[in-house]
């Protein structure tokens, strides 16, 4: 008590002091109390503001009374203030402001009077030198002393002088740390706070993250789930195409005699510049000189400058490092695949419309580039899933083609004439026929690496094994089978006009489950199995769902092993003609013309889009289109991708 009520008089001895002075506006009076604990300065203060100028001259705020008056130690100053351990003086952005505050200092000290300068300085020198417990002292009796002006001043300089950036003055790991607690926005939104920030927050590491947390699943905390883009293996060029590319990678084209809309040629699509090795060493063995006139001579060296620069590229080829020199930065994978999770979201696309001729669609299937679309004349066309060009087109059956399946290499078309079909997508030539049924048409198809299983009109389901070269049947059923969907390594779905879906365990070759619910024919079946998977890999009770479509206008979702239905969806009671789903949203085609987009996990309609003012028989759903076949033979494609 005694110690507080001395330093309660102190400071009211000071506050008259100061009065007094104030009023004769004479600062060479003023005394600073003294303290017998004055130390060494802890921090840089005492650098700035301390030499007391002898006469009317410029005055340096910033040189030390304490050090050699050598100008050198000038120029060491601002290296100091990286060993103070506070985290204001050893911040980047004091540093970089360090010269300028001194300079704005300095000029407005030469311009006050000589001794009102030296008062000053002296004030400043004092408060620098001393320790850390009296600099409080001092601050919070000058802060007492001051009227609403100065600390209406405090209040707007302080705040600015509070902010740190803590993730420039913290070790990269610690801010890392920091950063991944961060959605993709606040991330985006971090990135352009410097280039500090830019730096850390553009992080391989933290995207990656980011794209495990979101790509083909919904993200629980913020609700969000992007596509996964497939990689595309396969790439179907026409030859003009192919002709093209050759000459952008220097190499002899293959010789196309007759360079019609039928020839394709099957290329791989890699994010190479230029073909792999193997492509080119084929393209060199199989090339031809271009011009059968040229003197053989001419050709040969043709040939081999031709070769000499395919060498460079596949000199370069070995010398790059594939995995990093064309390897996406994970920020962009993400920003890709969340341009187009916001256009399925907000419903922009682009459509494009592939006119038909009058013949019927039956059946159509769809991959990222391409569609291959069946008709009831028997035809079988391929058109580009980007600009609805068309590829190829050829007559594969003598009857109506009900269903066709297609993988990396191979196309499989069933018809009514009871015949399933295996086809080049190279030039449309015919592989291999198999005569399924005698007295019935095939009217299902499903392909799984080398097994095949067809359905039939009689009801009757055969499995082929291409690799074993058997095939058997699945008796069950007692109607025409509409669809089948291979599900895990040993297990068939199939759905059929007598009302009912089964299950076949392929080991066994037994019906282990039979769903019943519908009151009219199943016209298709769907599932979300990617989605399935990958939540059951991260170890949560998520029970895959199977999707089923029926006349009756109903669509029900039942549970896979338990065989329980789990919802009825309906829109208007309208038929349901073909449903197709991905990881994040099943969509339905309908007898009024309509397209429902609903969302797989909530069973919430999202989106109802009109397309036609016929029935639509057949829909097909990528990661980035919707594309449906009405009963005119038309085609309409919905791109979510590339919208311009």
């Amino acid at each position: 008590m005694a110690h507080q009520k001395k330093q309660d008089i102190l400071l009211d001895t000071n506050h008259k002091q100061f009065q007094t002075e104030y009023r004769n506006n004479s600062f060479s009076q003023f005394q600073v109390p003294h303290s017998k604990n004055l130390t060494e300065p802890e921090n840089i203060d005492q650098d700035i503001f301390s030499q007391i100028p002898t006469k009317k001259r410029k005055i340096n705020p910033i040189s030390d009374t304490h050090s050699n008056t050598n100008p050198k130690n000038n120029d060491s100053q601002a290296t100091s203030l990286t060993n103070v351990k506070c985290y204001r003086h050893a911040s980047n952005k004091f540093l970089s402001e360090y010269s300028k505050t001194n300079q704005k200092l300095a000029n407005e000290l030469n311009e006050l009077p000589l001794e009102e300068s030296k008062a000053i300085s002296k004030i400043w020198e004092t408060f620098s030198s001393s320790s850390a417990e009296n600099k409080m002292i001092i601050l919070e009796g000058i802060v007492n002393m001051c009227c609403v002006r100065q600390l209406s001043y405090l209040n707007q300089t302080v705040p600015n002088h509070l902010k740190i950036d803590f993730v420039s003055s913290s070790p990269p790991e610690i801010a890392l740390k920091i950063f991944s607690y961060l959605d993709a926005k606040s991330l985006c939104q971090a990135s352009r706070v410097s280039k500090t920030w830019a730096q850390l927050a553009n992080d391989d590491v933290l995207w990656h993250r980011m794209c495990v947390q979101h790509i083909d699943k919904v993200c629980h905390k913020c609700g969000w789930g992007l596509p996964l883009l497939k990689s595309k293996n396969r790439k179907i060029r026409t030859v003009s195409e192919a002709v093209t590319q050759a000459k952008d990678c220097d190499v002899p084209p293959p010789n196309a005699t007759n360079p019609t809309p039928k020839s394709i040629n099957i290329d791989s699509n890699n994010q190479t510049p230029f073909p792999p090795k193997e492509n080119n060493m084929k393209l060199i063995s199989n090339s031809k000189p271009q011009n059968a006139n040229n003197s053989p001579k001419k050709s040969e060296k043709d040939e081999t400058k031709n070769t000499n620069t395919l060498a460079k590229f596949l000199q370069r080829d070995s010398d790059l490092d594939y995995n990093k020199s064309f390897r996406k930065p994970w920020k962009q994978v993400f920003a890709e695949r969340q341009a187009i999770a916001k256009n399925w979201k907000l419903l922009r696309y682009k459509k494009t419309e592939i006119p038909g001729k009058g013949s019927e669609i039956t059946c159509m299937h769809l991959s990222d580039d391409y569609i291959v679309s069946g008709y009831s004349n028997g035809l079988v066309k391929i058109n580009s899933a980007l600009d609805g060009e068309l590829i190829n087109s050829f007559e594969a059956h003598t009857q109506a083609v009900t269903s066709l399946n297609f993988d990396e290499c191979k196309l499989i078309t069933g018809s009514l004439d009871g015949s399933i079909k295996m086809w080049c997508y190279r030039n449309g030539v015919c592989i291999n026929t198999i005569q399924c049924f005698r007295n019935s048409g095939v009217t299902s198809v499903t392909i799984k690496d080398k097994l095949v299983a067809t359905g039939s009109s009689s009801g009757l389901v055969s499995i082929f094994d291409f690799n074993l070269g058997k095939s058997y049947s699945l008796p069950g059923h007692d109607d025409r089978v509409n669809g089948l969907l291979f599900y895990g390594e040993n297990y068939l779905f199939s759905c059929s006009d007598d009302l009912t879906i089964r299950r076949y365990d392929l080991s066994t070759r037994l019906c282990t489950h039979i769903y019943n619910g519908h009151s009219f024919s199943i016209s298709s079946i769907s599932f979300n199995i990617t989605a399935s998977l990958n939540k059951k890999s991260n170890g949560s009770d998520f029970t895959p769902k199977l999707f089923s479509s029926s006349l009756d206008g109903t669509i029900r979702v039942w549970d896979i092993d338990s065989g329980k239905c789990l919802h009825i969806l309906c829109c208007q009671s309208v038929q349901v003609w073909s449903i197709a789903s991905d990881a994040f949203r099943m969509v339905s085609a309908h007898n009024d013309g309509k397209v429902c987009v609903w969302d797989s996990e909530t069973h919430r309609l999202l989106h109802t889009i009109d397309v036609s003012d016929t029935e639509i028989e057949t829909v097909s759903l990528s990661d980035t289109c919707i594309v449906t076949g009405d009963k005119n033979g038309n085609i309409s494609v919905f791109d979510f991708k590339n919208l311009h």
